[in-house]
């Protein structure tokens, strides 16, 4: 996809953390929205991996439905919705 071609292009010029083996194909949520499953690397941060799919932190904690997102955990997959 496009979007997946963006987010590689951006995380790889940019001093980003977020790695290329991080963004896998959209995915259906358990509703009708689409976007992308992140798993959480070490020492990646929820604006490092917002910025990489050029969302903001908020729709990625909604997404989720994360109670502390300064807490993540490496391996832990995220939900992306695509906008």
């Amino acid at each position: 996809s496009a979007k997946i071609s963006e987010v590689m292009k951006a995380s790889s010029s940019s001093s980003s953390r977020v790695q290329k083996s991080t963004a896998k194909k959209p995915q259906k949520a358990s509703g009708s929205q689409t976007g992308y499953e992140h798993e959480v690397k070490p020492g990646e941060t929820l604006s490092d991996i917002a910025a990489a799919y050029g969302v903001k932190s908020s729709v990625i904690i909604e997404a989720n439905g994360l109670d502390n997102p300064n807490a993540l955990r490496v391996g832990q997959k995220l939900f992306i919705p695509e906008q």
